[in-house]
């Protein structure tokens, strides 16, 4: 995490969507609002209000018109941007809140996302590296014309 921000982006609602089809029924509708308004009073969570509308957000379907996002308790963010913390975290958590039967989903579904993430930061460093060849490329070609 480069950011203590965590936004309600596409791409968030994408990620929660494939947890919950892994463990909850097709018939059950998700909503990564749920998580978002819940935490709210558990003490580490805060909204990220969008400007002028800081008093909108009492209802979880109010979440997703009037916040940009959350943030963490400044502590908790800094530990978690550590990878064991996070990952024991992540495991009491699991191992907590979830019945037997979802753990293994959750688990096998962090797996794949976190391979997908780790594919997709290598193949844009592949691109990057490229167009900085190219870029190069390119200047030293326009310097011998000049």
């Amino acid at each position: 995490m480069s950011s203590n921000l965590i936004s309600l982006t596409p791409d968030l609602r994408d990620l929660f969507a494939r947890y919950w089809a892994r463990i909850m029924p097709p018939d059950v509708p998700g909503d990564l609002t749920f998580p978002f308004f819940h935490l709210r009073s558990e003490g580490f969570w805060h909204f990220s209000p969008k400007s002028g509308k800081e008093g909108e957000l009492d209802s979880r379907l109010k979440v997703r018109d009037n916040a940009d996002g959350a943030y963490l308790d400044t502590a908790l963010y800094e530990l978690l941007r550590l990878r064991e913390p996070r990952e024991l975290l992540r495991s009491v958590l699991i191992e907590t809140y979830f019945v037997p039967e979802a753990r293994d989903a959750l688990i096998s579904q962090g797996t794949v996302n976190n391979e997908a993430y780790r594919y997709s930061e290598k193949l844009l460093k592949q691109n990057t590296e490229q167009a900085v060849r190219e870029a190069l490329k390119l200047y030293r070609s326009a310097l011998l014309m000049a």
